[in-house]
């Protein structure tokens, strides 16, 4: 089943949005708000690191495809959000 999951880190306001197929599901509070940067990443399942044993992150579980993956420059109102659910959905 095609899933539509999208988050906005939105430092300015303070909160992280979580959306799940176009619609709000939820928001936590940043508490200390700061610019975002990436810098090398991986996407889905990252490889295995020792760092990792014993943690929450261990266990990796993407089971599927990502399709596309977007990163815009400043956070999408919930509006936005809907409007690329909708465009993207197949």
């Amino acid at each position: 089943r095609w899933m539509h999951v999208a988050a906005t880190y939105d430092s300015k306001a303070g909160q992280v949005s979580h959306f799940h197929d176009g619609k709000l599901i939820g928001i936590n509070e940043i508490k200390e708000p700061r610019p975002l940067g990436i810098g090398i990443a991986d996407i889905g399942n990252w490889p295995y690191h020792e760092w990792a044993e014993g943690t929450e992150f261990e266990m990796r579980n993407l089971n599927g495809a990502i399709d596309e993956f977007l990163i815009f420059k400043r956070a999408l109102s919930p509006d936005e959000i809907t409007q690329v659910f909708e465009a993207g959905r197949p």
